[in-house]
């Protein structure tokens, strides 16, 4: 039978027989410290290093979640920010869980650098329960434990307590047949004697075909033999007449089948001889898959089942260890889908959810074993190669294969569509020897490749990373320039050839940088229109135009010149609708007439999400607003779109301008263009006139509008008048040479 005083020893009831075993070998209670900082998780422990506790520690969220679910913690000191769950989402993913006591909830007490109001509402929203500010007071660090440690053990004696109680009152049959835990019970040769019927059910047993066994035949071993045997836990527990807890075993059931538990062992010691043992243990199969589950979401992308980034960083940081261990070298591929967009506007995001998967079933089709792919979020994917003795020919290779694989169209509902790549790679440990900067460098030289036409793929260079050094440095610096007073207007003459007059001027922006000088709009309308600057400088442009054109046409100043003005609106403005609004604001606020104003876009913002872009440029129009293309013929707009525009204007571009007389192709272009522009009663300039025989070109051939160097650069503000007074003088002689 089972020797009911060492069970009550076991689960804390004090008799005179037996000694207290729960608080002999009771493990120290555990401290879980989550920071992805090796030097922060040094300096905790080295704080806490005289408190009786076990700390363990854990480098990120998904490995906090792994820990919760296999030990019972007291307390968790937890950072917010970390790369992939930071620990809002690691905390809300513990509790929901539940993987601590269902009455007992987990103490979480965040670290974070930042105190603000919402950074602390977050911290109590996700289910912490206080937090510290970085960095740290030594002091308060150390005070809030021994508070939560003494709350637990607290807790622990009211357990044990309650528990004296409860066995006191129905000893034996509450312990034994009403046990939630399966006990079994051993004679002093390891034979079972007993077995509760919580343990008979979960080992699918009889008891009677538990009895006279050993328990041997019950605890899984690696190797049945009996060196094995011998050394397990149990065995070595018992003959040192000790108790051992397993966290995590298995258990033989009937017909072989594994059962996952957790179990606690103890001997039994009567007269100072061993008198056998008593087994506790639990079936922990259902909390071992929501573990799996949580290590799942954490480490696996949910639509393709590759790696995720956070994962993908980790194995990097590993690969690279082991990489300079042994003086192997890595390549690092960073891959972005080219035309993606493009499917997810045209035929929905369920279909770009096709292509994703799609594009990762060919990348891993493109890999070895050895290799590492990962998809690090949208259309971009990570993947990390071991090199063979050819280094840069392998990485070479892996990427003209990718690219070459990527030929072949998507077929999505009966839809081909051609998505392409832009790869960037980096060498380690030519280029970099930490994750961080290899990530850098392959993501520098995929930018490079989408910059050099796509579909494509580009080693890493240091003339890459100057380049994009001075690309960040202009994009900071643009963020200012508005405020600092550092973009200004200028304004180019537009020549009516009939009336040998100036008939309107085109706003153009500049910017003076401090340092770099003058910076064209080539370099920095792209930049602007990347970082999303561009409808702040759009509107500032806008609206200092228009007062400017306000003065100029005011008669109260003496100017009242007749002259429009031209501004050129950004694809970004008019795409997503809305600009109608900041031009009724800046109309309303100028009071300048709207009759004299002209707006300029360019060809490509036709094809960009056309109707929103048709129904702004009808309310445009509905103010009196003149509405011009700009480029004509460089893009790949769709010739129905201009019998439906509400358009004044077609301006011939600069590029078909140059070399007119030696190309003929450009000849025919702008032939059609003006044929075009007539047919549809729209005036045509011609933009970009440098010459006498470009001129002369485009007046025998009907173009009299003229906008170019030939006649004037961009000018100040204030010149604007002394250049129009004197501008007929100038015009009529250049049209008498042609």
């Amino acid at each position: 039978m089972l020797n009911i005083a060492f069970i009550e020893s076991l689960l804390g009831i004090k008799t005179l027989e037996s000694p207290d075993f729960s608080t002999m070998f009771r493990p120290l209670p555990k401290l879980l410290i989550v920071d992805d900082s090796p030097s922060n998780r040094m300096s905790m422990c080295e704080t806490l290093r005289n408190a009786p506790i076990d700390i363990i520690c854990a480098t990120n969220g998904s490995e906090a979640v792994r820990l919760a679910s296999k030990h019972r913690f007291f307390l968790v000191f937890m950072d917010v920010n970390m790369p992939g769950m930071d620990g809002f989402e690691t905390c809300e993913i513990i509790h929901s869980q539940h993987i601590q006591d269902s009455h007992v909830t987990l103490p979480i007490i965040f670290i974070t650098a930042s105190s603000g109001a919402g950074q602390v509402d977050r911290c109590y929203q996700s289910g912490g329960i206080d937090f510290i500010a970085k960095p740290y007071n030594e002091k308060i660090l150390v005070a809030k434990t021994k508070i939560f440690l003494h709350l637990y053990q607290e807790r622990l004696r009211t357990c044990e307590a309650l528990i004296e109680v409860e066995t006191a009152r129905k000893r034996s049959e509450l312990l034994v047949h009403n046990a939630g835990e399966g006990i079994i019970g051993l004679d002093n040769e390891l034979i079972i004697h007993s077995a509760n019927s919580v343990a008979c059910a979960l080992l699918l047993s009889k008891k009677s075909d538990l009895i006279g066994s050993s328990i041997r035949t019950v605890i899984c071993q690696k190797e049945d033999d009996d060196k094995t045997w011998e050394e397990s836990p149990l065995v070595r527990a018992y003959s040192e007449s000790q108790n051992v807890h397993m966290e995590d075993a298995l258990f033989h059931r009937s017909f072989g089948q594994p059962l996952s538990v957790e179990y606690t062992f103890a001997s039994i010691v009567s007269n100072n001889t061993l008198d056998g043992g008593v087994l506790l243990f639990q079936d922990i199969s259902e909390r071992k898959e929501t573990a799996g589950k949580l290590i799942q979401l954490a480490q696996f992308d949910q639509l393709t089942g590759l790696y995720n980034r956070m994962m993908f960083h980790s194995l990097l940081d590993q690969i690279l260890t082991g990489a300079n261990r042994y003086s192997t070298e890595i390549a690092l591929h960073f891959l972005d889908l080219d035309n993606f967009k493009d499917v997810n506007d045209t035929l929905g995001h369920d279909a770009g959810d096709i292509v994703i998967q799609e594009a990762a079933r060919r990348l891993k089709h493109c890999l070895r074993d050895s290799d590492i792919i990962a998809r690090l979020g949208g259309d971009e994917f990570g993947i990390i190669q071991r090199l063979d003795e050819q280094r840069q020919v392998s990485g070479a290779y892996l990427a003209e294969r990718i690219i070459e694989t990527f030929q072949v169209p998507f077929t999505i509902n009966n839809t081909d569509a051609f998505i392409g790549c832009s790869i960037g790679i980096a060498l380690y440990p030519e280029h970099a020897k930490t994750g961080a900067d290899l990530i850098k460098d392959a993501d520098t030289a995929m930018y490079k490749s989408k910059q050099s036409g796509r579909n494509q793929f580009h080693f890493f260079s240091n003339e890459m990373q100057d380049q994009m050094m001075q690309h960040m440095e202009l994009v900071t610096s643009l963020k200012h320039a508005l405020e600092n007073k550092e973009i200004f207007l200028v304004y180019q003459p537009q020549i009516d050839l009939d009336t040998k007059s100036v008939v309107g001027v085109e706003a153009l922006m500049r910017w003076l940088h401090p340092k770099r000088g003058l910076v064209g709009p080539d370099v920095f309308i792209p930049i602007a229109e990347q970082s999303g600057l561009i409808n702040a400088l759009g509107e500032w442009c806008l609206l200092e135009a228009c007062n400017q054109a306000k003065k100029w046409s005011d008669k109260e100043t003496g100017l009242a010149l007749e002259v429009y003005l031209s501004v050129n609106v950004s694809t970004n403005q008019l795409a997503h609708g809305g600009f109608s609004k900041v031009l009724k604001r800046v109309l309303d606020v100028t009071q300048v007439d709207p009759k004299i104003l002209k707006l300029e876009i360019t060809e490509t913002v036709l094809m960009q999400n056309p109707e929103v872009t048709i129904a702004e440029l009808e309310k445009i129009n509905q103010f009196g607003v003149d509405i011009a293309i700009d480029d004509f013929g460089t893009g790949f707009s769709s010739l129905s779109y201009l019998g439906v525009l509400p358009l004044t204007c077609l301006k011939i571009d600069r590029c078909f301008v140059t070399d007119i007389c030696s190309n003929e192709t450009n000849q025919k272009i702008i032939l059609s263009i003006i044929n075009l522009a007539q047919s549809l009663e729209l005036s045509v300039i011609g933009e970009g006139v440098e010459t006498e025989e470009e001129l002369e070109f485009l007046y025998h051939h009907g173009c009299r509008k003229i906008q170019g160097y030939y006649f004037s650069k961009p000018i100040a503000a204030d010149k604007i008048q002394d250049f129009i007074a004197e501008s007929k003088k100038v015009i009529c002689s250049k049209i008498a040479l042609i």
